[in-house]
């Protein structure tokens, strides 16, 4: 069947001289962050380093327990500690995060074009705020990278279930946000083959956040930022406030915060978090640290254009559930300091950017993104 799409989006891409200029310069991004900070394995890091020569000695308790939900970048973290070579676990975190924006490409292009996709590859490689966790032994490089690699598998017309139950296993036990990535898609998966429609998969991802708000079984320690009201974690606002806080629950220290305090202060709280989080801002960088982190900002009026154009794109409607649950389940509990929690947000904000780019090409329907994922995957 004829298609108006444009050519070069259906054949298959190859690694251009762009790719080449853009991994140039991704290259020399790492080493001025290497420049400055090093390789981070202070006390975050440890935690899974710990962990994982515990795991090396024979002793799995705090994998199956106190890391269970950081399992999958706990055995990611074996070989190099193995070896007694941390470089290694670099390394492959910066090889996980190229291919990562190869896949960030491939899930672009049938969505907006070439010239998106490799604007997006681009943009994603420069991003200082994404790119800075390659260099440390935390789970935020990892998880990005899994969780784009993840959802490119799973939004093609052929995922084939092996890889992507592999990925998505990944993705749930990197990071406890994992099944905010993971039960969306699956539940997309449900919406494309007809099985319910849109208000369905709204009121199911609802449900989601839901059942992530009502686990029990998270340790205080965790829980105390909320019930003290802090928008951005280690910030406290009612310090005593914790002090007969009995719960172990999201839901249950949003009770015991709104009982003790006015509703107009408590709901407010919600929209401050989400604020934080995603006005990269903070009175301790310098000027010009917040100036660079403010560039971020202009990619949501391109994410909002990007929605509206494309909502109607293969996708689009997953990463929108996917976004929106995270930005509220942060506003349910904290902002965090160091921007952690929006560097993982920043490749589904781009995804949806790349989309709101002027004088791009609009969305063809389904038939040319199965041609160009099916092209791509040959």
């Amino acid at each position: 069947m004829a298609s108006s799409a444009d050519p070069r989006d259906t054949v298959r891409a190859r690694p251009t001289a762009w790719h080449a200029v853009a991994v140039g310069a991704w290259l020399l991004l790492l080493a001025a962050i290497w420049w400055n900070q090093g390789v981070l394995e202070d006390k975050e890091a440890i935690k899974y380093t710990t962990c994982a020569k515990q795991v090396l000695a024979g002793d799995f308790h705090d994998l199956t327990s106190n890391y269970a939900k950081y399992g999958a970048y706990v055995v990611f973290l074996l070989p190099a500690l193995a070896l007694g070579q941390v470089w290694i676990a670099v390394v492959a975190q910066a090889a996980l995060s190229l291919a990562a924006a190869f896949a960030l490409e491939r899930i672009v292009r049938p969505m907006a074009g070439m010239r998106a996709a490799r604007w997006a590859f681009t943009a994603f490689l420069l991003m200082p705020l994404v790119q800075q966790w390659v260099l440390a032994l935390y789970t935020e490089s990892f998880f990005i990278s899994m969780s784009l690699l993840f959802l490119e598998r799973i939004m093609r017309p052929s995922p084939g279930w092996l890889p992507t139950a592999a990925f998505a296993l990944a993705v749930l036990f990197a990071r406890p946000v994992g099944m905010l990535f993971v039960a969306p898609a699956i539940l997309w998966l449900g919406k494309e083959r007809g099985w319910y429609g849109g208000p369905a998969f709204a009121a199911a991802n609802a449900a989601i956040l839901v059942i992530a708000i009502s686990m029990p079984g998270i340790r205080r320690a965790q829980l105390e930022p909320i019930v003290e009201g802090q928008v951005i974690c280690g910030f406290t606002e009612q310090p005593a406030a914790a002090v007969d806080f009995q719960g172990s629950s999201i839901l249950a220290a949003q009770v015991h915060l709104f009982r003790n305090h006015s509703f107009a202060y408590a709901a407010g709280l919600i929209p401050r978090r989400m604020a934080a989080m995603l006005f990269p801002v903070r009175p301790y960088f310098s000027p010009p640290h917040n100036a660079l982190n403010l560039f971020y900002c202009l990619l949501y009026p391109l994410a909002v254009a990007g929605i509206r154009r494309k909502w109607d794109a293969r996708g689009m409607p997953l990463l929108v559930a996917i976004g929106a649950v995270y930005i509220l389940l942060v506003g349910l509990t904290h902002a965090e300091w160091s921007m952690r929690f929006l560097a993982v947000l920043l490749p589904i904000i781009l995804l949806a950017a790349a989309c709101g780019l002027p004088g791009m090409p609009r969305w063809h329907g389904p038939g040319v993104a199965a041609q160009v994922h099916s092209t791509a995957s040959a």
